[in-house]
């Protein structure tokens, strides 16, 4: 078996997601983030170095420690296999026949969920350069929905499990596959656009307008880093789809007066145009969409009303904003927490695709 250093397999290799950059190997921590890897053999193992992190909903005094779960793709389109990541060491990618074979490593579970680093790649043949895909790209930015939370649990009473949440298979990862795309997920369970305006009903860590310019504030903000600023030039999206509001409407439900909420979706609007802003300035030449659902659309009119002034004020066209359909519960139900099930997953995979065709 001959093993191949970091800076030995890195140029080989074509990289998925936001990847960033460690001493030893290479970060990938963010849904569906990964890389495509050829060789020559009959045997591909990769050193991985997991890092485990108390799950967000237990109480401090009885931490459960989540770990990170990975997947392969021989296919690009189905997983031949998935493992969970508790400890550093070799892990097995690929055992058969010998040949040239090219395959995908995967994170299944979200970024929040555990950290995962590649060290070293190790083969019986060689490794070989993977080449360039000239795909269109598009981002998807979103909430626990986006990540795939619980689309594997059998319905909506079950608590959250990692091994259930299922990123390659979530919605927005479909819809890409169906289309050609190549993809990118940026997506945290309970996140909002911004703090509310009342600084109640927030999920604890930085809300996306934090979040999005930086490669992985969520990994570098533990280490006290620098932090690293995505290169949006080196990877320009054709589309970027933006599924948030779900969670924003916390603090507009559990306000103590009407006037209050009154204030908060106010503030919402104001903060999702300010962010739409935000990405066009990251984003020069993308179409923009902004869509809600599959479980919630109490925001959905203060989406449009942004997205309508954001046209008016910009003169910005290349921006639309449709509902995602929600939840057959005759046909679908649930998944984990009452998140949509993979059932929902599939088919919006499908209605998202043939909506965004018309952008390509």
């Amino acid at each position: 078996m001959k093993q191949y250093t970091f800076t030995e397999w890195m140029p080989l290799v074509r990289p998925h997601g936001r990847l960033l950059q460690g001493e030893k190997g290479i970060w990938f921590n963010w849904s569906c983030s990964g890389f495509t890897i050829a060789f020559t053999g009959s045997k591909l193992r990769a050193y991985l170095v997991p890092i485990g992190e108390p799950s967000p909903v237990q109480p401090p005094q009885q931490p459960v420690m989540e770990y990170p779960y990975a997947g392969i793709s021989e296919d690009g389109e189905n997983l031949s296999r998935r493992f969970i990541c508790r400890e550093e060491g070799w892990y097995t990618l690929f055992e058969g026949e010998k040949g040239s074979h090219s395959l995908r490593l995967i994170k299944l579970t979200e970024n929040m969920r555990g950290k995962l680093l590649l060290a070293s790649l190790e083969t019986d043949g060689t490794l070989l350069p993977v080449p360039v895909e000239n795909k269109p790209l598009i981002e998807f930015i979103g909430d626990s929905i986006t990540c795939g939370y619980g689309n594997e649990a059998p319905g909506r009473d079950e608590p959250f499990r990692p091994e259930e949440e299922n990123g390659w298979m979530s919605f927005g990862p479909q819809a890409a596959r169906r289309l050609g795309m190549e993809f990118s997920c940026l997506s945290v369970s309970g996140i909002a656009v911004s703090k509310s305006k009342n600084g109640k009903f927030t999920f604890p860590c930085p809300q996306m307008n934090a979040l999005y310019p930086y490669t992985d504030r969520l990994m570098e903000e533990k280490s006290e880093k620098t932090l690293t600023k995505w290169d949006f030039t080196a990877h320009p999206a054709a589309i970027v789809l933006i599924n948030l509001g779900t969670n924003d409407v916390n603090p507009i439900r559990f306000t103590d007066s009407r006037t209050e909420g009154d204030e908060e979706e106010v503030w919402f609007t104001e903060q999702y145009q300010t962010f739409l802003k935000q990405v066009r300035s990251l984003n020069r030449d993308c179409h923009i969409v902004c869509t809600l659902g599959p479980l919630d659309y109490y925001l959905y009119d203060q989406i449009e009303k942004a997205v309508r002034r954001y046209r008016q004020e910009t003169g910005d066209q290349k921006i639309t904003a449709f509902k995602l359909t929600g939840v057959n519960l005759l046909t679908e139900g649930f998944g984990a927490d009452g998140h949509p099930s993979m059932k929902t997953h599939n088919r919006l995979g499908k209605e998202l695709a043939e909506r965004l065709m018309p952008l390509l």
